[in-house]
């Protein structure tokens, strides 16, 4: 298995022309990921809900997770604040 992470500019990806949501749909799909991990919650996904901050799930994420047929899952783990 191989893992690729990829850092991403959130809202930003629409104000610069070197690294687009265009180019952030088009390295994921080249790269053909078996298992595409987010950072939402599983019914944001599930209901393919806009983000207001990481704009990039419903300019370039969400339609990949429909074009590469992926599943939505999730931990049951209860979410942990992190200490100050």
């Amino acid at each position: 298995m191989k893992v690729l992470v990829l850092s991403t500019l959130h809202q930003f990806h629409g104000h610069v022309d070197y690294y687009t949501y265009e180019d952030l749909a088009h390295i994921i799909w080249s790269f053909s990921p078996d298992i595409l991990a987010v950072e939402l919650r599983s019914s944001d996904v599930e209901g393919r809900v806009p983000q207001k901050i990481k704009q990039e799930y419903q300019k370039s994420v969400y339609p990949l997770i429909d074009k590469l047929k992926c599943e939505s899952s999730h931990s049951n783990r209860p979410s942990r604040s992190i200490p100050n």
